[in-house]
């Protein structure tokens, strides 16, 4: 590494990436996404216990589900990053993820109903893939708008924004749900005729439900900041979600067919067998 010209202050070196006019956009889109994520995400399984009354192991198959997507989606968001970009990505993933948190709101209407249970496997899948891109592309998008040599400060700086962010959102978040504990803002469409009357709740926020919305509004806000950002090889967003439809139902089809089903039954026998093959002495094979 050079040596440094003189003595570094630390404290300016952690405010030289504010002075950087595209990482200082980068910064606040990270700390408002951050403070919107954070926000809400700490009430999911509260919300699932307490509101929905489901139980842990339920709860627990949820995030099975939502973490297996995760995975899934690790190499699809990967190959995307490299193909288009990492602004591309967020542009995709980022309205995917902030719309399945204001789709928490719709759970209940207002309390549990016959679409409860589906919605909640659906907002789990787009979550855990969401997720992946959000965190791969956001990731990639601060090394690579960091300047050459400077990489260290200016994602120190960064880390230290995000994690003030990410703190004080559920601080918030804690102090006041008592206070929205006993409020409630409804929106219910009403036909009366001569016959009778329908009603039609379209909107129910009660208690976290507020902080969903919360965080769904602050979400745009941090994806308005996004596309003031500019990196090097961004596409249109239609490019990138054209390429992800394509992608998702290639893997459908993939396993949906004989063969798939075969290999997804084939693939854990194998790494079983291979596994015990070499535990077991030459000898007593």
């Amino acid at each position: 590494m050079p040596k440094p010209e003189g003595k570094i202050k630390i404290f300016g070196l952690l405010a030289k990436p504010f002075k950087d006019e595209n990482f200082r956009k980068l910064i606040a889109f990270m700390c408002s996404w951050n403070f919107a994520v954070n926000l809400a995400g700490p009430f999911f399984m509260v919300y699932m216990l307490k509101r929905l009354g489901l139980s842990m192991s339920f709860i627990i198959g949820l995030s099975i589900i939502s973490q297996v997507f995760n995975f899934l989606f690790l190499e699809i968001w990967g190959r995307f990053t490299d193909r288009f970009s990492n602004k591309s990505v967020l542009a995709i993933s980022g309205p995917l993820f902030i719309f399945s948190i204001l789709a928490w709101t719709f759970t209940t209407m207002p309390e549990k109903y016959v679409l409860t249970i589906p919605l909640l496997i659906v907002i789990h899948i787009v979550m855990g893939l969401a997720s992946a891109g959000v965190s791969l592309a956001s990731g990639n998008i601060s090394l690579k708008l960091a300047p050459k040599g400077q990489a260290t400060a200016y994602l120190a700086t960064n880390t230290i924004v995000n994690s003030m962010a990410a703190g004080i959102a559920p601080i918030l978040g804690g102090k006041f749900a008592d206070f929205f504990a006993n409020r409630e803002l409804a929106w219910t469409l009403k036909y009366t005729s001569p016959s009778g009357e329908f009603s039609l709740p379209t909107l129910n926020l009660q208690q976290w439900d507020f902080f969903f919305a919360f965080a769904f509004i602050i979400g745009l806000y941090a994806l308005h900041r996004l596309v003031m950002i500019k990196e090097v090889g961004e596409v249109e967003e239609k490019i990138v979600a054209r390429e992800l439809f394509t992608e998702v139902r290639t893997q459908v089809r993939t396993l949906s067919s004989i063969e798939g089903v075969k290999q997804m039954i084939s693939l854990p026998i194998t790494v079983v067998r291979n596994i015990t093959e070499r535990t077991i002495p030459n000898d007593k094979q």
